[in-house]
């Protein structure tokens, strides 16, 4: 795949599922981490919910109610309590773009997880009481349709209609993918009631060439 024209290099990411390979750059990479009293269910809900209403589906393609984004559960119950590791991989199609899509990676992971009773709204529930990381990795997926990729002709040259032409519109996909990660990021800290008081980061930039109004809304 072919290199950046100016730095820093992006993080590129190679990923194997069966016969099909992303290839695709790393746009966010963060962890949400907490101990305490939460609704396990309600959260993996909330989450979902919010792929859906970003029009995310799963790598099957399917959307709304028929969309599993599940591509691993596991969990085991130890003495201290469950644990859990669940992976979710998603994907979103940009309108009127045949090259990029984005892709989301969501694993999470639990310990120590015990039922406790508690009051809420007036009603007795159940609540989980524990541990949880949540891992999200945001990804703009390069020639997803593989057209260049698998044409026997079209492939000898796409290191350099990468370099010189698609690299223009990447950088803009880039920060709205960017953007929409840490969308996310807010939405599970507020639901978990954890504090945020850092300001959004802005992404890097070309120093050169015309400057995109995405960017300079900072």
């Amino acid at each position: 795949m072919a290199k950046a024209p100016y730095n820093p290099e992006p993080e590129y990411r190679v990923e194997k599922v069966g016969d099909y390979e992303m290839i695709g750059i790393v746009c966010a990479d963060y962890t949400v981490r907490a101990t305490q009293i939460f609704h396990f269910q309600d959260l993996y809900r909330m989450i979902f919910h919010w792929l859906v209403e970003h029009e995310y589906t799963d790598l099957r393609g399917n959307r709304f109610q028929d969309m599993k984004p599940e591509t691993l559960f596991y969990e085991k119950r130890p003495d201290m309590g469950k644990e859990h590791f669940i992976w979710w991989r998603v994907q979103k199609k940009i309108e009127y773009n045949s090259y990029f899509q984005r892709r989301m990676n969501i694993n999470f992971k639990t310990r120590k997880m015990k039922d406790v009773q508690l009051i809420s709204h007036d009603k007795k529930g159940t609540f989980q009481d524990g541990e949880i990381w949540i891992y999200v990795t945001a990804i703009l997926e390069l020639d997803y349709q593989r057209t260049w990729r698998n044409h026997w002709l079209m492939k000898h040259f796409h290191e350099w209609y990468w370099k010189k032409l698609f690299w223009k519109q990447f950088d803009r996909h880039r920060v709205r993918t960017y953007r929409e990660a840490f969308e996310l990021e807010r939405a599970i800290k507020e639901y978990l009631g954890i504090f945020q008081f850092h300001k959004e980061r802005v992404p890097w930039r070309p120093p050169f060439g015309k400057q995109d109004t995405e960017l300079a809304s900072h």
